[in-house]
């Protein structure tokens, strides 16, 4: 007869879970994060729609309105706000196959995009990316001053 060997179970669960939990933690986090900077992205897109059509409304160089358009609209979704670049300038643009010569606004913004989740692995206070898009916008034919 051989000798039966008890095996001790007590905290093996214990330990899974403790090994388990960060991976766990780490991918929740990533997972918000990621949904976190798509929705950013999402709102400096559609603020930079706003921003062009402010813009385009004018038949100056003046990017007050513009600036204010994207500020207001910015700020309404995203709390914690947003300090964009925006620049641009008044331009002819021919369209495609000898099409019109069409006068317009040439949009430029660059806008920080942050992300938490980034900062905690690289040890930083703060890390974003830079949204940077540069889109033409026709003016409209009731345009008005600053």
């Amino acid at each position: 007869m051989g000798i039966r060997r008890y095996q001790v179970e007590e905290g093996a669960t214990l330990v899974e879970f403790a090994v388990v939990l960060p991976l766990f933690l780490m991918l929740a986090l990533a997972v918000f994060d990621f949904g976190n900077i798509i929705y950013q992205h999402a709102v400096i897109s559609q603020g930079h729609r706003i921003a062009g059509r402010a813009a385009a409304m004018q038949s100056t160089q003046c990017l007050s309105h513009a600036q204010t358009a994207f500020n207001d609209y910015v700020t309404g979704m995203l709390p914690w706000g947003v300090s964009a670049q925006i620049s641009g300038q008044a331009m002819p643009l021919r369209i495609p196959g000898n099409g019109p010569l069409v006068l317009g606004y040439q949009l430029d913004i660059q806008a920080p995009v942050t992300c938490l989740f980034c900062s905690f692995l690289t040890g930083s206070t703060g890390s974003s990316q830079n949204y940077n898009r540069s889109s033409f916008y026709p003016f409209d034919d009731q345009g008005s001053s600053c």
